[in-house]
């Protein structure tokens, strides 16, 4: 028999929206900013990938998509 490893407890649900309610507040207060490494089209989603997987940044990498 194979033994699992078993997946962390998944966070509450509660805690999750408190969680994301206190960040996003900090945002808008600007309290804190994000690190946005490079910004793509979602035409470029592929180099987006290579670029985390290769280059590994540090700080976010973002598709933008064109309404």
């Amino acid at each position: 028999m194979v033994d699992v490893p078993s997946m962390p407890p998944a966070t509450p649900p509660d805690a999750a929206r408190a969680a994301r309610v206190t960040l996003l507040g900090w945002l808008d207060a600007g309290r804190i900013k994000p690190v946005v490494a490079r910004v793509l089209t979602l035409e470029q989603a592929a180099e987006a990938q290579r670029h985390l997987i290769e280059d590994r940044p540090f700080g976010r990498v973002l598709l933008s998509m064109d309404r």
